[in-house]
């Protein structure tokens, strides 16, 4: 009983502060997406603004998922609308490696790493160009 009570409570404590893995699923966060785009749009000299907007509905339809597994390996999945009548959605996977140290997740597709931060079940990727923002579904 006193085995059973000690990992009740280690799986307790592990489980209230949302685990220390990233590991899991996680969904685009459009509605974060949504606001990151208005505020870097609003920095855009007027002949980049149509453009940017172009791309921020184009997010809007995309739908990406992406898989990490313990022991490093995953994939990210992106599927995205034709913009041809009557054409299916393409998907398009591709195999991730990632490595965390303290609560900062690199996430590379073997071209060029990305840089996320890892707090709640949330993971927050970016550069001054472009943050993207995941959450743990």
């Amino acid at each position: 009983m006193r085995k059973f009570a000690i990992v009740a409570t280690v799986l307790f404590a592990v489980s209230c502060k949302g685990g220390s893995t990233p590991a899991g699923t996680y969904s685009l966060d459009k509605a974060a997406m949504d606001k990151a785009m208005d505020e870097k749009i609003a920095t855009l000299p007027a002949d980049k603004k149509d453009a940017a907007k172009f791309g921020k509905e184009l997010v809007k339809l995309m739908d990406i998922k992406m898989t990490l597994n313990e022991g490093g390996k995953g994939e990210m999945a992106t599927t995205m609308p034709s913009l041809k009548e009557g054409e299916k959605a393409q998907t398009k996977t591709d195999a991730l490696t990632w490595e965390k140290k303290d609560e900062t997740v690199t996430i590379s597709d073997g071209k060029k790493p990305i840089s996320c931060t890892f707090k709640s079940d949330k993971l927050t990727c970016g550069d001054a160009e472009m943050t993207m923002v995941f959450v743990k579904s």
